[in-house]
């Protein structure tokens, strides 16, 4: 069975602590992650060991995800 790809927007306090780690803990590859610093976006992939892509804007994440 193929893992789910999902993008995700945000990566505050509420997705750290429980939306990211329970999409982890489902199988769910994060393909992406946008939030207003493209920093907070890498760190948010590299806690959660994803090679997925860091982005600092929700069209751009939109138009290539």
């Amino acid at each position: 069975m193929r893992k789910a790809r999902l993008c995700f927007v945000g990566a505050g306090f509420q997705a750290s602590t429980n939306i990211l780690p329970s999409a982890v803990e489902a199988g769910v590859e994060i393909q992406a992650v946008t939030t207003r610093d493209i920093e907070g976006s890498k760190a948010a992939l590299v806690r959660f060991g994803s090679k997925g892509t860091a982005y600092d804007n929700i069209d751009e994440m939109l138009e290539n995800e």
